[in-house]
Order: C-alpha cells, then sequence, then structure tokens
C-alpha cells in the first residue's frame, strides 16, 4: 500500500478510475478521457490537498480536496468550454442543474473558508479500505495546517457514500435539490 500526493504522472490513471468509480449520473464521468485528463490535470495543480491510494501498481482511490476548489474549477471551465458544451448536449439532462449552478454560485466568504474534498473516488472492486485511509492522509495534513473543520458534497441518490460519511461521522451541514454538504469537525 503507497498513499502518496498525487502528480501529473497519476492523471490518466485517476481519470480512468473516476469513469470505474462514478456513474453516469455524475456529469463529469461523462467527460471524454482527454477533457477529463485536462480537468483532473487543473485540479491537482490548482488544489493543495490531493492523494492517491495505490496497491501494487493499481490506483485504487483518489481524493482531491483544498481550500477553495472553485478556482480551478472555474479555469477549466474558461479554459474547456467548448468540450463541456459539448457534453452537456451529449448529456442534455445535466443542463438545468448547471444552470442553476451557475446563478447560485459557489462563493464562500472569508470566514467560512475550510477545506473541502472536492472529489474522493475508490475503486469498487478493491476492498481494502481505500476510502478511509485517504481521509486519514486528508485528515492528518488540515489538522497540521490547524483547520478544526472540513466539508464535502454528495449526491443525494449515491447512498453508498452518504453511508460511508455517516459512519466517518460527518454531520449534514445543508442540502439543495441535488446534493447534500457534508461537514466534519476534527
Amino acid at each position: 500500500m503507497l498513499i502518496k500526493r498525487a502528480e501529473p504522472e497519476d492523471i490518466g490513471k485517476i481519470s480512468l478510475l473516476h469513469k470505474k468509480a462514478f456513474d453516469k449520473t455524475h456529469f463529469t464521468a461523462n467527460f471524454s478521457l482527454k477533457l477529463l485528463n485536462y480537468y483532473f490535470n487543473k485540479l491537482i495543480k490548482t488544489i493543495s490537498f490531493n492523494y492517491v491510494f495505490y496497491e501494487g501498481n493499481n490506483l485504487e482511490g483518489y481524493v482531491i480536496g483544498g481550500i477553495d476548489p472553485n478556482i480551478a474549477v472555474n479555469s477549466f471551465i474558461k479554459e474547456h468550454l467548448l468540450g463541456i458544451i459539448k457534453t452537456l448536449l451529449m448529456n442534455p439532462r445535466f443542463i438545468p442543474e448547471k444552470i442553476n449552478e451557475l446563478f447560485r454560485g459557489t462563493l464562500q466568504s472569508e470566514s467560512e473558508k475550510v477545506p473541502t474534498i472536492y472529489i474522493i473516488a475508490a475503486n469498487p472492486d478493491f476492498k481494502g479500505g481505500a476510502g478511509k485511509k485517504l481521509l486519514e492522509e486528508f485528515e492528518k495534513e488540515i489538522k497540521a495546517k490547524n483547520y478544526k473543520k472540513y466539508t464535502l458534497s454528495v449526491r443525494k441518490e449515491n447512498f453508498k457514500a452518504i453511508n460511508f460519511y455517516k459512519k466517518n461521522n460527518f454531520k449534514l451541514e445543508s442540502e439543495s435539490r441535488e446534493s447534500y454538504k457534508f461537514y466534519k469537525l476534527l
């Protein structure tokens, strides 16, 4: 077992695992591999708390998080708008959700800035606790930086992830039409 910081050389494996771990109800799982590679490259270069979990040569999980992941996402959108629009046109069920996100906005006030897990995924075929170990590594780093809380969002229909978060002491903070926002105190 190896947990290390995510690096550009991990991006291809992260993209493949992302497509395997998330079904087509997750918008980015509908991206082409090329667009998904650009996406993860932007996230890893811009966001600070990123780890991968390897068992041997196999990537079994990853976590991407930071203080304001929206900076990376907004930059990616500007750079790859045509690819995103193409994905939306091929998957129109996401259009209302993405329009809602544009109008709702996701800015945090300075007093609310806390670490956020933007994406966490584990190979569904791996039973070695990758998600739990990645959470522990993420928490170790943010504790060392004196943060006492972090958040994440999860789609309401992702029951497996919701149960995982509840087992790991996350509490419900708020909800939108599509998702729950959870927090965890350290």
